[in-house]
């Protein structure tokens, strides 16, 4: 059961909508609202939601996003089912995911839009007019407001859980499974080791797969297994073949074979294809040279950009002695 009756996790939400004016909404994992702040609905929704049938597809579209967020375990920003944008990411208790949040029912206040959640309403009896009136009512954001709101929102999210802000009483089964794969990822994780282990029929435990993780039990815990190692030979000096054995693979010509159909290259090339990455960034960072005006000696950094190449200084260097620096 979820506990959501933290102090700091209702102001961090309470701070986040006095900063951006968004909506926060938590469900649990059975795709149930269990909190908002510091309102349910904003006046559009609350209004179209009197329609039953509306109000099934709203519950529908959060349901089938959150199915895509708990399979993919990454956020979402999507346009509902009625055009309106929304954000939705993932919050974990353990390295198990226990609730989503949401930002919910952000618009831009564009005419396009306007236009496609005026036709939608109006299938649902509401006319033109009352559809610009609840539409005027809402607080319009740019796309790249919504980008920052996002980020702001990961961050808040990275400090829920090193605060350990959320609290659950205690797991659903599908979560308990989740983390025992999580915690005995090198061990064995089969069909007949499960079942005994929780105490469920073979039946049972396909069925647990299908409804939580929309996966079968094999694919699910390879591909679990593929994840865990593409993660370690990122942030590890370790050997191939060790990340294999510490995530389940014994049979490393079958480890490269599987990691070769998610990434398109064996674990080896993926690494040195890393280290290649690295140290062009690293050469990136190229050249110092004189600020013509000023004279200032000046580091540069160059990144790629849509056009070509980008030049912005980062770091100004001693300029106290230098001839014709300012004093």
């Amino acid at each position: 059961m979820l506990d959501l009756k933290n102090a700091g996790l209702t102001e961090l939400l309470h701070d986040f909508y006095t900063l951006t004016g968004l909506k926060l909404c938590i469900f649990d994992t059975d795709f149930k609202e269990c909190a908002s702040t510091p309102i349910k609905l904003y006046p559009f929704c609350a209004r179209m939601r009197e329609n039953p049938e509306f109000e099934r597809r709203c519950h529908s579209c959060d349901a089938a996003h959150m199915q895509i967020c708990r399979r993919t375990r990454k956020p979402l920003l999507y346009r509902c089912h009625a055009g309106l944008t929304e954000y939705l990411a993932p919050l974990y208790y353990e390295g198990v995911i226990v609730a989503f949040i949401c930002i919910g029912q952000a618009t831009n206040g564009r005419d396009a839009e306007f236009h496609t959640i005026a036709a939608y309403a109006a299938q649902f009896g509401i006319g033109e007019e009352e559809c610009r009136s609840l539409y005027d009512m809402q607080i319009h954001y740019a796309p790249d407001e919504i980008k920052a709101a996002c980020n702001i929102l990961d961050a808040c999210i990275s400090h829920i859980y090193h605060q350990r802000m959320l609290e659950v009483r205690n797991l659903d089964t599908a979560q308990q499974i989740e983390k025992y794969i999580n915690d005995n990822i090198a061990w064995d994780l089969s069909i007949e080791h499960l079942c005994a282990h929780f105490s469920v029929s073979r039946a049972e435990l396909y069925q647990i797969f299908h409804t939580s993780f929309n996966s079968s039990v094999a694919d699910y815990i390879r591909s679990k297994r593929i994840a865990m190692a593409e993660q370690m030979i990122r942030t590890t000096a370790m050997q191939i073949s060790e990340i294999a054995a510490n995530v389940g693979f014994y049979d490393y010509n079958y480890f490269s074979k599987v990691f070769h159909r998610k990434f398109g290259c064996s674990p080896r090339e993926y690494r040195k294809n890393l280290e290649s990455s690295e140290e062009e960034a690293d050469e990136k960072i190229i050249f110092s040279g004189f600020v013509q005006k000023s004279l200032l000696p000046v580091r540069f950094f160059c990144y790629p950009s849509g056009e070509g190449t980008t030049y912005r200084p980062f770091l100004r260097v001693r300029t106290s002695g230098l001839k014709g620096a300012p004093k």
